[in-house]
């Protein structure tokens, strides 16, 4: 069975560097990312040997918890669409980046080939448990750290964004179960 130590680097973040706000996944075997697909997982080793598990977020959160991480990248990073600054919203910038080809939750879980225990975000507390006890590792808790200081979706999200969304995210919202905007979880 392979191992891989993976280390945290520091990300550039608003609050700035040396802030612990936000991080890099190196793994000297498999590479620099924030997040791998399982597709790249299933390249770099057999998960079928593994129980998996993903933590998911209702899909209009998690495009505007993503327009605001993209936002937050050094200048000469910065994605094409960016026009506001780092903690602004502004709907025409919101809408280039919705098309801007972001990948989805469900390719980032390879599109239901691999079997998947999901954690909701908004339950995320109770599914960790779950797992930790089916995992048999006691009674874990699960620190809350890099919490984003960025409005809530249903503060900046008007009718129209959130029917655009609805139609971007449909695979993310039908096969992770969520019927609606103000949905949390099934």
């Amino acid at each position: 069975m392979p191992f891989t130590e993976s280390h945290l680097e520091e990300a550039h973040s608003p609050a700035g560097f040396g802030s612990g706000e936000n991080f890099w996944t190196i793994d000297f075997e498999f590479g620099r990312d924030k997040h791998f697909t399982v597709d790249r997982y299933a390249e770099l080793i057999d998960v079928t040997d593994y129980f998996t598990f993903a933590t998911v977020r209702n899909p209009w959160d998690w495009a505007v918890s993503l327009y605001y991480f993209r936002k937050q990248t050094h200048d000469a990073q910065q994605p094409h669409w960016v026009s506001e600054k780092p903690n602004d919203f502004g709907k025409a910038e919101f809408k280039r980046f919705l098309n801007a080809g972001e990948l989805t939750q469900s390719s980032f879980l390879g599109h239901g080939r691999v079997p998947m225990h999901l954690l909701r975000f908004e339950t995320i507390a109770d599914d960790f448990r779950a797992v930790c006890y089916k995992l048999g590792l006691g009674n874990l808790v699960l620190d809350k750290i890099n919490s984003s200081r960025r409005p809530r979706f249903q503060d900046v999200l008007d009718a129209e964004l959130q029917l655009e969304i609805g139609e971007i995210y449909a695979e993310d919202i039908w096969s992770l179960g969520y019927s609606s905007f103000a949905s949390q979880s099934p």
